[in-house]
């Protein structure tokens, strides 16, 4: 869908702005179920696991097992909200007929694709920010002193980069799907396995020979070892190699949605 010559220039980022404010709004409207669920979920992983096993387990550098399972809860988080953001939008755009709303505005696919995907991008980081929080508040609770945090400006990059490449991939997912089971076996066969030997709950190096080398295939391990080191100053990997990772994820996933999108006649969404 290519933007009407006569429709250039000023006008050009209009359609783009009114469709990410417009998942802003979306997700906004709906705070519970979008934002303070899941809030309420990592809550209860950092009250169990925790609060509960900290005194039986250490970390790196001799911490507390709640300062390596924090940056893990709170990229996970960022993961899954992104690309559940993302997909909720598409598929709710096409069983509205909203889609062919979007077909009609002088809009390019490219805009209206990154509009998607920022308003996804953006309930992940929202929601990262309240676990932040909370987890922060769990450690000072527990240790009486706060979480260590070694470069915060680390950790908006890993989380950003996480964040839009899920919600790149929610993207594809929601073009691609036909209807909500589609997602739904998405996120159960294939996201969660990634998620959970991502390194979330435990480091890959108490993992068999087998998985440690599974896991280097799997980008999530290096987005949530990068958000780890922001932490604590220290991985399993360095974090240069999660960087770039990370970088490569979020190009190589947007070339697919991007593809998709330009494949898909949206009037016939």
């Amino acid at each position: 869908m290519q933007v009407p010559s006569g429709k250039q220039g000023n006008l050009f980022w209009v359609p783009f702005f009114f469709v990410f404010y417009k998942e802003v709004r979306r997700f906004k409207s709906v705070f519970i179920e979008t934002v303070l669920g899941p809030v309420i979920s990592t809550t209860l992983y950092i009250v169990v696991f925790g609060m509960a096993m900290s005194a039986q387990l250490t970390s790196t550098n001799d911490l507390p097992y709640i300062a390596f399972l924090l940056p893990g809860l709170i990229m996970m988080s960022c993961l899954n909200q992104s690309f559940h953001g993302t997909t909720a939008a598409f598929v709710t755009a096409k069983y509205t007929g909203e889609i062919e709303d979007y077909a009609r505005l002088p809009i390019s696919s490219n805009q209206l694709l990154i509009g998607f995907i920022l308003g996804g991008w953006l309930r992940g980081m929202v929601v990262s920010f309240f676990n932040l929080i909370i987890g922060s508040l769990a450690y000072y609770y527990l240790y009486q002193s706060w979480i260590p945090l070694e470069n915060p400006f680390l950790l908006l990059i890993f989380l950003s980069l996480g964040g839009l490449t899920f919600s790149c991939l929610g993207a594809a997912i929601g073009i691609w799907a036909q209807n909500h089971e589609h997602i739904s076996a998405i996120g159960i066969f294939i996201l969660a396995p990634l998620i959970f030997l991502g390194g979330v709950f435990f480091s890959v190096e108490n993992f068999s020979p087998f998985w440690k080398a599974a896991s280097s295939f799997n980008p999530i391990f290096y987005m949530i070892n990068g958000t780890r080191y922001s932490f604590l100053g220290s991985s399993d990997v360095p974090v240069l190699t999660c960087m770039l990772v990370s970088v490569f994820s979020v190009l190589m996933i947007y070339s697919v949605a991007y593809y998709l999108c330009g494949k898909v006649n949206l009037q016939r969404w």
